[in-house]
Parts: C-alpha cells; structure tokens; sequence
C-alpha cells in the first residue's frame, strides 16, 4: 500500500481555504443585500433586494440603488433605492400637477414638500437630462427622489438591484 506525503493533506486544505476565501471576497464585492422597513415605502411591494453590484448599466425601468450627494436631511454617501424613470435626453418636467417625462404623466402629486426648498417655486422647472445622468422616482407621493434632489451621476450607482420580498 502506497503512504501519502504527511504534508499533502495539509496543502489540500489549505488551496481549498484559498479558493474559499477567494470565493467569498468575489460574492461579498458583487452583490449585497438591501431591506427597507420604513413604513411608508417609495416601492411598497418590496422590502428585501439582492444589489447586483457589477450591474451599472442603468436601463430605464429599473432598480438601481446608489450613493446620495447628501443635504441638509440625508448624509453624503447614503444609500437609495429607486426606479429609473429618466436617462439622457429625456425632458422632465416637474409641475403642481405632477411629474411628467417626455410630456407624459409619470406621477399625479396633490402636493410637493416645499420643505426642502428654500425657496418653494424652485422645485417647479423643466429641464433635459444631461449625458450620464439619470433621474429617479417612484409612484408614490410621498417618495423622496429626483423631484427634491435632482439627477444622479453614473459615477453614484451602486448596481440594480433585484426585488426578493
């Protein structure tokens, strides 16, 4: 009967630890997951998404979470989660009435929150999107998208983001 190195076992556990390691560190940097509990969600049908975080390119549509610019209500860096509903060469036009793209109504808004202006007539305002820039929102009325923040630059995405539950 033929003996084995007394070392073989070891490097055989100690590659599988590497491949292991190695797995896991590509699994941790690509994809991640995402809960919102809030109370009054801007997509309420969800509450848990897998981030595909190699997945930047943005297609209108979609889900995409990425970094905040930051303001006076929401730090630098923090995450949102939000539909895609406007990318480049789009006209957004935002109104007392509602949100509308290219014309046609996206969202009916009794009322914007003129809190996070300075100056309230400020929000209302036609504009197109700029190369590499997208605008986001939700259904909702009480979302807090690119109505109150403006658009966000492809260098801010994170990735698209998958509803689970």
């Amino acid at each position: 009967m033929k003996h084995q190195h007394p070392l073989l076992f070891p490097i055989k556990l100690i590659w599988v630890g590497i491949f292991i390691f190695a797995l896991l560190h590509y699994i941790l940097e690509s994809v991640s997951f995402v809960f919102d509990f809030q109370e009054d969600k801007c997509i309420p049908e969800y509450s848990v998404y897998l981030v595909l975080k190699k997945q930047r390119n943005v297609k209108k549509g979609g889900i995409y979470s990425f970094y905040f610019s930051g303001n006076k209500f929401y730090g630098k860096n923090t995450i949102f989660g939000k539909y895609v509903i406007g990318v480049e060469g789009d006209k957004v036009s935002i109104r007392k009435n509602g949100l509308f793209i290219n014309d046609e109504l996206y969202s009916k808004s009794e009322k914007y929150k003129e809190i996070h202006f300075d100056n309230p007539s400020d929000m209302y305002k036609d504009f197109i999107i700029k190369k590499g820039s997208y605008f986001f929102g939700a259904k909702s009325q009480n979302s807090y998208d690119s109505r109150y923040y403006g658009t966000v630059d492809k260098t801010q995405i994170i990735g698209r983001m998958i509803p689970l539950w």
